[in-house]
């Protein structure tokens, strides 16, 4: 079957992944709300249910918004770095479950491995991610508001990339991030 992603959604207002292999399908991000992520996950061909997991680039409300709800209406673990934890808006917790991976470690969660790697952002600890099933790779990144030699790195070997990004310098000097 190989890896199979859909973006279900991507910008300011709202982002999701769907990734889905013979065995392990997981969301990465959840901006958007339950009842939008739901929706546009079944349109795509996707169950909730069948899902095993949300795993969060970094805590910023598009990338979160539904997280806490998601994790506890499907029992769906978060996989997150501490910082990004540590760093997320009020109300988005309690999870189900939470799973803690170490930003440059690769971990494995069913047939998927998985690799956090750090990207420039202005979060606490955001991070792209490779995942691999058997001899399939896709990198994705997100928010990537430029790609360093770190990142070029871990991309270049990868079967597909999803990359998202809207730099604004004026935005990053006047918006509403530390």
């Amino acid at each position: 079957m190989g890896l199979k992603i859909q973006v279900l959604a991507s910008g300011s207002k709202g982002n999701c992944i769907w990734i889905c292999s013979e065995r392990t399908q997981i969301l990465i991000d959840a901006g958007l709300s339950g009842a939008e992520i739901t929706r546009r996950l079944k349109k795509a061909g996707g169950n909730p249910r069948r899902l095993e997991g949300i795993l969060v680039s970094h805590e910023h409300r598009d990338h979160v918004n539904s997280l806490g709800v998601l994790s506890r209406r499907y029992d769906l673990p978060v996989l997150i770095n501490q910082d990004t934890l540590s760093s997320l808006p009020p109300k988005i917790a309690p999870f189900s479950q939470t799973f803690i991976f170490k930003t440059g470690n690769t971990f494995k969660f069913g047939d998927l491995h998985i690799h956090p790697f750090s990207i420039p952002h202005d979060a606490s600890d955001p991070v792209g991610f490779i995942i691999k099933e058997n001899n399939n790779s896709v990198g994705i990144c997100t928010d990537l508001g430029m790609a360093t030699k770190l990142v070029v790195n871990y991309l270049k070997s990868c079967n597909v990339l999803v990359l998202e990004s809207n730099h604004d310098p004026d935005l990053l000097i006047n918006g509403p991030y530390p």
